[in-house]
């Protein structure tokens, strides 16, 4: 089961240029994994921009017509996503999925204008090829206005129900995309379930280096037990008193010579361990050597122990965090109807979208709404504004559970 996948995403001055930089592969280092280098000139423009800033800047600048300057957090670009699943794009050939992603900009100039479309790029080096593409929310008549173009819940649904119609004449396999609720809700429990597997791996990991750790500390005991025993065996070698005792020394009396006389068994005793004595010298020493490497493999696999441990420890605060990010948005979709109905569309779209810029904001902007809050008295605070403190108690809370936890197996790491 394929969809016909497209979700917009408005953006305004500060985070063009780093979306100019991350969909043209302009920077080394990228935050998602799973982008591979070594695919990214496959890539490809179906619409050529050398840069996002100054192109949008250009368009806004010949014909913006209206009396008033540009708010700073004016939507000056909105960025949409173009894809399906990957099963979907394995069965095409490379012209179907080419068409595939052409028909999709196509659709975006029919719905918003040519002349405000600016650059689409489709991305071969990730998981699922995707086509990136933005337009301008310009109105023919020089407005800057996102709402006049995609109005609400209402006019999104109706924008992806068009696109859908578009791309099934060509792909009649593809089925109608779902709602962003669904879709989140899917994308969180992919990396939960993600999360899970990784822990799997370093549990896996873990028991495969304590059960070798075991296996090391069998074979020090045993190397141990043999060293001892080679140390009897040598000791026997220097009893010398007790041979002397049965030895007797005569001197001839023309040759500068001693004859020396002794028990028979003794003397065989001591011939046999004159003979064997060098070779248990060489085993002692390389039994000596051998628990000496063993004490340096056995401290590597602590180190990677502990190295193992606080990974799994990292995962499990990202396990935290989603389940509290997939909590928060079930509590959100679940109140969505009773808001509809207290406060009106419009305001809960408001709360929605002050919610979604404290979920998504960098750290700097997540700071200030919070201080704007908090300075709020609590009757005064919107649903949003609530479940955005109930949000900070909560990751405050097991941050610090993350926290000891880290102190603890620090000192547990250092005990040892």
């Amino acid at each position: 089961m394929s969809y016909a996948i497209m979700r917009l995403e408005k953006r305004n001055s500060k985070n063009i240029v780093g979306m100019f930089r991350h969909n043209e592969r302009k920077t080394e280092n990228h935050s998602n994994v799973d982008i591979n280098k070594e695919l990214s000139h496959l890539n490809y423009q179906l619409i050529d921009c050398e840069s996002y800033s100054e192109k949008i800047n250009k368009e806004i600048k010949e014909r913006y017509k209206i009396n008033k300057s540009i708010r700073k957090d004016a939507v000056l670009c909105v960025e949409v996503l173009f894809t399906s699943d990957k099963e979907f794009f394995d069965k095409l050939t490379p012209e179907e999925e080419r068409k595939y992603f052409e028909k999709s900009v196509e659709f975006l100039k029919e719905q918003f204008g040519e002349k405000n479309v600016v650059f689409a790029t489709v991305h071969k080096d990730e998981t699922t090829p995707h086509l990136h593409a933005g337009f301008i929310p310009m109105t023919d008549d020089g407005r800057l206005n996102y709402k006049s173009f995609v109005n609400g819940r209402e006019g999104l649904i109706k924008l992806q129900n068009e696109y859908f119609k578009k791309m099934v004449e060509i792909f009649p396999e593809l089925e109608r995309g779902k709602n962003a609720e669904e879709t989140r809700a899917k994308h969180i429990a992919n990396q939960e379930y993600k999360i899970q597997q990784k822990e799997k791996s370093i549990e896996l990991q873990l028991e495969q280096i304590n059960k070798n750790a075991m296996e090391l500390e069998e074979k020090k005991k045993k190397l141990e037990a043999e060293k001892e025993r080679l140390k009897l065996e040598d000791e026997k070698l220097y009893e010398l008193d007790n041979v002397l005792k049965h030895v007797e020394e005569k001197k001839k009396l023309f040759k500068n010579e001693t004859i020396v006389s002794m028990d028979k068994e003794i003397y065989k005793s001591l011939v046999k361990y004159a003979r064997e004595g060098e070779e248990y010298l060489k085993k002692l020493l390389k039994l000596e050597e051998n628990v000496e490497k063993l004490e340096k493999e056995n401290l590597n696999y602590l180190v990677e122990n502990k190295s193992l441990s606080d990974r799994n420890m990292v995962l499990e605060s990202k396990k935290i965090n989603l389940e509290l990010e997939l909590q928060e948005y079930r509590l959100l979709s679940k109140n969505l109807g009773e808001l509809l109905q207290d406060i009106g569309y419009d305001k809960v779209l408001e709360e929605c979208q002050l919610y979604s810029k404290w979920k998504n904001g960098n750290r700097l902007e997540k700071k200030e709404l919070e201080n704007k809050i908090l300075e709020k008295d609590e009757k005064e605070l919107n649903k949003a504004e609530k479940m955005i403190l109930k949000g900070l108690e909560e990751k405050n809370s097991w941050e610090k559970v993350v926290a000891r936890q880290t102190r603890g197996r620090n000192r547990g790491g250092m005990e040892r």
